[in-house]
């Protein structure tokens, strides 16, 4: 590891631009995610991008809960989650996370920002891919023992090809309180229909019941049943095999949707949201000067 930093001196994420940690330099400030700040990354020894999260150290308890939540989660190669290669820890209590990075110098896509640029709705072939893909990533993990939790859009990123990826893949239930495994794949399962609803219909699931009436009109029978059944915390469903299972067009009167037909189109998707984002970063830069994002 190189020698270290005191980032707990520095308040403004941007301004870390430029230095190096644990053998990364930070190239640019990308938005933030949930538990930590993200950074397109260039790995000097490997002369490759990576992404790296920087969590905050200020309180040595919180850095050190950090850091032994972050050693249970390194290493583990699953479908559909980012790998975390490296961790680290900085002067000062910050840990940082090294992954590969999904997204191109100008964006990094998560499916939040492509819905959001899609008019704030995904169309059923699309969500169908997105929501097998995520449901994917709880089957390996599960039958592996890990358990991520609620999954929110703004953690999921996709790389130009249309792969979804949960980024810190178990790190949220690890700085949870403690809660039963099952509960909490319960709950992953839940998030993960929720999802459903509101790439299908661009309503948060927190807003279901007043507009359920207005976006059935728009929304296929199968789906409406399968999101019913998702969020529902007796009846629903008993693990993401049977969600899969049960998904519209995978029974046995569903239509088949065409192998990789939706996963090209995420792709597609995904390149034209980068694109448009390169065309605003660079009238921005043009006319605001250099900055972080």
């Amino acid at each position: 590891m190189t020698r270290p930093h005191n980032f707990n001196n520095i308040a403004d994420a941007g301004s870390r631009v430029g230095r190096i940690i644990g053998g990364k330099r930070l190239v640019r400030h990308l938005n933030r995610h949930a538990l930590a700040d993200r950074y397109l990354g260039h790995d000097l020894r490997r002369g490759v991008d990576c992404l790296v999260y920087l969590f905050d150290g200020t309180e040595a308890t919180a850095g050190e809960q950090t850091w032994e939540a972050l050693r249970s989660i390194v290493g583990p190669r699953r479908a559909h989650a980012l790998r975390v290669d490296e961790i680290g820890r900085e002067a000062g209590g910050v840990c940082w996370v090294a992954s590969p990075y999904p997204g191109n110098h100008e964006a990094l896509i998560t499916l939040e920002t492509l819905r959001r640029n899609k008019g704030g709705v995904l169309s059923q072939m699309e969500s169908t891919r997105a929501i097998e893909q995520l449901l994917d990533a709880s089957i390996a993990a599960h039958d592996d023992g890990a358990c991520h939790g609620a999954i929110a859009a703004d953690e999921v990123v996709i790389d130009p090809r249309g792969s979804l990826f949960i980024e810190l893949y178990g790190l949220r239930r690890r700085l949870a309180e403690p809660a039963g495994t099952e509960d909490a794949r319960q709950d992953e399962i839940r998030s993960i229909a929720a999802l459903a609803w509101t790439l299908l219909t661009g309503i948060d699931a927190g807003e279901r019941d007043i507009f359920a009436s207005q976006a059935a009109r728009s929304i296929d029978r199968r789906w409406l049943q399968w999101i019913e059944r998702g969020l529902d915390p007796i009846m629903g469903f008993e693990g993401a095999r049977e969600a899969v299972a049960a998904l519209p067009g995978n029974g046995p009167v569903g239509v088949e949707i065409p192998a990789g037909g939706a996963r090209a189109l995420l792709g597609r998707l995904s390149l034209a949201v980068a694109q448009r984002k390169e065309t605003a970063g660079r009238w921005s830069r043009k006319n605001q000067g250099p900055g972080g994002v």
